[in-house]
């Protein structure tokens, strides 16, 4: 995904959502190591919230021009079949899922 945003900014943005989604860091964490508003913002926007309907998560990612940028990224990557060397059902209907989220964000 990483590759495939353009700025500085989205590709701080990329990576701390992944590590704030996979690891045991938090937004005030990473506030108090003075990243901006602007990227913690983002973050918040492309980071789903437990509970939250992926309609619901797809259109608050929307809503951040920033964040916008990096959900498509990381969904055009995540919808790459070629990553995948027998794709099942599964896996076309996670596709086809991201697929819709992508006509949102566009």
């Amino acid at each position: 995904m990483i590759l495939k945003v353009t700025t500085l900014e989205e590709r701080i943005i990329a990576v701390l959502h992944d590590v704030v989604e996979d690891c045991d860091i938090s937004l005030d964490e990473l506030r108090e190591e003075g990243f901006s508003e602007t990227v913690l913002t983002a973050i918040e926007a492309v980071t789903k919230v437990p509970g939250e309907s992926s309609e619901d998560f797809i259109a608050r990612a929307a809503q951040n021009p920033i964040g916008r940028v990096v959900k498509l990224a990381e969904l055009e990557e995540n919808s790459d079949l070629s990553r995948i060397a027998q794709p099942s059902w599964e896996d076309l209907e996670r596709v086809e899922k991201y697929r819709r989220a992508i006509g949102v964000l566009h």
